[in-house]
């Protein structure tokens, strides 16, 4: 245990520094006081409240950077408590599955954080699977529900049949089909409403399929720093949490906190990678503590410097074939943009 109080004085001060740098203590402090009142009125957690208060707080910053709209957290947050009591209609309780299968957007947003305050799990599909893997992928996170865009509708009404899952949910204002539902009229619908549960980071990954079948990675984060050590493989409980607190701590060390956007403070991310990705995640870190995320549909070289450029852009996660592509730009494309 000496390691652990060794490394909780060090990298926790750390953790704890980088997040009270970004949100700022006043925010923190008035998002934990609604939170704490809602969870009194309503018997629901202050910890799934924390993140709908801290919406609130924030107010008319940016939250998410779509293309055109541009998503103050305020309304993103109302979208959200609807979303998440559209989902508890639809039959998911904590502990269940709603698998996306969505390009890079608001709406991917919209949903992680609706499972994240409910305790739902949202295993994260790769849009360039083939049907056969789409179908295993799908049945063995076990989704009762599958959120999909629009764009996906053709693939998986070929595979309907085999996929076990209750619902199928479409996003944006296009026609839907007959055997799916349209998530903009379950919103619409819906009241902004939390149930009990609780929050956790509901993104799940699958493995990249490299020796066959991608693998869903299902890790329960509560069980591996629990008492049995089964459910660890082979690690002891100090190691877990060990892990656990360097994890936090490299918030800190990624600089949150110390990044200033001259004219909102806060942290502002850019993610040109499929968010299906797990790595792509550090670029989603941000955002649970109030900054702002410019997802891109695309990557383009130029388009990533430009993005950079019009929305002062203080954080990303890109891999080296991005970095690649835009080093490989003519110079003076390259010197064209203020980073």
């Amino acid at each position: 245990m000496k390691t652990i109080r060794t490394l909780a004085s060090a990298h926790t001060r750390r953790a704890v520094k980088a997040v009270v740098g970004q949100l700022g203590i006043m925010n923190i402090g008035r998002a934990l006081i609604a939170a704490k009142r809602e969870a009194g009125r309503t018997g629901v957690t202050t910890g799934q409240w924390f993140h709908p208060s801290l919406w609130k707080v924030l107010g008319s910053r940016e939250a998410v950077i779509d293309g055109d709209r541009r998503i103050s957290f305020a309304e993103f947050g109302d979208r959200v408590m609807r979303t998440t009591h559209a989902l508890h209609e639809l039959g998911l309780r904590p502990g269940d599955s709603c698998a996306v299968l969505m390009y890079n957007g608001a709406t991917w947003f919209l949903i992680n954080q609706a499972c994240n305050i409910s305790g739902f799990k949202m295993p994260m599909l790769n849009w360039h699977l083939n049907p056969n893997e789409l179908v295993h992928c799908v049945n063995i996170s076990r989704a009762k529900v599958l959120v999909i865009d629009p764009e996906f509708c053709a693939a998986v009404q070929e595979v309907r049949q085999q996929l076990r899952v209750d619902h199928i949910v479409v996003a944006g204002d296009g026609a839907i089909p007959a055997d799916m539902a349209g998530l903009e009229l379950l919103i619409a619908r819906a009241e902004p409403k939390l149930y009990p549960g609780k929050f956790h980071i509901s993104s799940k990954a699958y493995s990249g399929g490299t020796t066959g079948t991608p693998k869903f990675i299902d890790i329960d984060q509560a069980s591996l720093l629990g008492e049995h050590d089964a459910a660890r493989r082979g690690a002891s409980r100090e190691e877990a949490v060990r892990m656990t607190i360097m994890q936090l701590s490299a918030l800190g060390w990624y600089g949150l906190g110390d990044l200033k956007d001259a004219q909102t403070g806060n942290a502002r991310s850019l993610i040109p990678g499929p968010l299906y990705h797990a790595g792509v995640q550090v670029a989603v870190l941000p955002f649970l503590f109030g900054g702002t995320v410019v997802p891109m549909r695309k990557f383009s070289p130029e388009g990533f410097l430009k993005a950079i450029q019009d929305e002062r852009i203080n954080w990303t996660f890109v891999a080296p074939t991005m970095l690649e592509r835009v080093l490989a730009l003519p110079d003076d494309i390259k010197h064209r943009y203020s980073l």
